[in-house]
């Protein structure tokens, strides 16, 4: 390896440093207007690690590898961090309540862009159905962000567009809106329809569920009130608790009526010196019959309360 380039490779290291140093990473976009070259020299580093990988010619040495890994250097930016990236958009939302990430965002240059790249390739997905455009105008497969990504993304209620100021609003309308067609609000989550908004009735069944049982939750109070109006929590969870306690009530109650019924009658059998003992017996095995009527009536209550939660949750 010729002198020349070793200090042509130590020069563009240390423009790379620079790089890191003013925008925490090394992902330097392949035209980086600021400085074409520098992002040429990175998207060849890449090819040339590959090369090695591959046991190929390559001058990408053992002590070049760690320099570059000593800055957090990515050899595959299609795959790595994707999973990171998500965590912190999730500590996002805990913090502000929405994933309008800037994309010039001071506090996490990186999760400001990599945002901003999931609409934009999103977007472009959408435009060619699915497939993004090479160079030569061929259609190949995305590899950046899957359908399974978009369904992550989705799930967690991302919003594409970054002028949608307020998305949870912008669904709770469409949820208005089907519900003044439909008469109600129980879309499934696998519609196929309405599946964005099957999606996002189902996360806010989940979410209610988590107030319920005093858990953090993203509805707030207001919201609530909103999903209340319209008939959504009434129609379903509301009857579902209310059943809940009518059942433990019911339950409740026929124990402490069978539990009397049975020692008043076994008490006076115990005091009616008249009753043989194989009449005795006949009314203890009576009153233990009707004990367990009671309990059976209360485990098929109990069954039908399961039965409607789990339609509730789905």
């Amino acid at each position: 390896m010729g002198r020349g380039k070793t200090i042509e490779w130590i020069e563009m290291f240390h423009e790379l440093e620079r790089y890191h140093q003013k925008h925490g990473d090394c992902l330097v976009p392949q035209r980086y207007s600021s400085n074409p070259r520098l992002g040429s020299w990175v998207d060849r580093q890449r090819q040339l690690y590959r090369r090695r990988e591959e046991v190929k010619a390559s001058p990408m040495t053992e002590s070049r590898i760690n320099a570059l890994e000593s800055l957090g250097f990515s050899w595959n930016i299609v795959t790595d961090d994707w999973d990171d990236m998500l965590s912190l958009l999730k500590n996002y939302y805990s913090v502000h309540s929405d994933y309008l990430v800037p994309a010039r965002y001071k506090a996490n240059p990186k999760l400001g862009r990599w945002v901003n790249t999931q609409r934009k390739v999103y977007k472009r997905l959408r435009s060619n159905n699915g497939s993004s455009v090479s160079r030569n105008g061929s259609m190949k497969c995305n590899q950046t962000l899957t359908e399974k990504r978009i369904s992550l993304l989705e799930s967690i209620g991302f919003n594409w567009s970054a002028k949608d100021k307020d998305s949870w609003s912008t669904m709770f309308e469409e949820l208005q809106s089907y519900s003044s067609q439909h008469g109600h609000c129980q879309i499934k989550s696998y519609s196929t329809a309405n599946a964005k908004l099957g999606r996002w009735v189902k996360r806010q069944r989940q979410s209610y569920k988590l107030t319920l049982e005093g858990k953090k939750s993203t509805l707030t109070p207001n919201r609530i009130a909103l999903l209340k109006s319209i008939g959504f929590i009434d129609n379903k969870s509301s009857k579902i608790i209310n059943r809940i306690k009518s059942d433990e009530s019911i339950c409740h109650l026929e124990e402490i009526v069978s539990n009397e019924v049975v020692i008043c009658n076994i008490k006076s059998l115990e005091s009616s010196p008249s009753l043989s003992s194989t009449e005795y017996s006949r009314c203890r095995i009576k009153d233990t019959v009707t004990k367990i009527v009671v309990v059976m009536k209360c485990l098929s209550l109990l069954m039908t309360t399961i039965q409607m939660t789990t339609a509730f949750l789905k």
